[in-house]
């Protein structure tokens, strides 16, 4: 399997941990609350605030800054993502790197397209980073 097959495996394995987690939760509180409605082309809008978002966000940003940005997805398919010239991302790089990563997700449908045509994603663009073969196991 290819590195693009195994990271978008990665990120699918840690979209379903975080909805397990969503869903637990919203058995026990409102995840989602209406903060108004708005009227855009004749169709009335409603916005609000999703907690399934700040799941998503604390995810990743407990994963890659307190383990190397390597998430359960990746540990799972055994790879990890690096500076392009091999060496580990330093602290401010996994903090850039996951603030990017938290944007990139409100904008899913259009970072998976570019993911899938440039086998980069937006994080990978601007932190000058890559994904390669990871030889731990789970009981380093």
């Amino acid at each position: 399997m290819n590195f693009n097959n195994k990271r978008i495996f990665a990120f699918l394995i840690d979209l379903l941990i975080i909805a397990t987690i969503s869903s637990l939760f919203s058995g026990f509180f409102e995840i989602e609350r209406a903060l108004g409605t708005t009227t855009i082309f004749d169709q009335t809008v409603t916005y609000g605030i999703s907690w399934s978002f700040l799941f998503y966000a604390m995810y990743f940003i407990i994963f890659d800054i307190f383990n190397d940005a390597i998430t359960v997805g990746k540990q799972l398919l055994k790879i990890k993502v690096v500076l392009k010239n091999d060496n580990p991302l330093s602290l401010r790089a996994q903090i850039y790197r996951t603030v990017l990563k938290t944007i990139s997700i409100l904008f899913l449908p259009i970072s998976a397209f570019v993911f899938l045509i440039n086998g980069k994603t937006l994080q990978d663009s601007y932190c000058n980073t890559k994904t390669v073969e990871n030889s731990f196991s789970f009981t380093n």
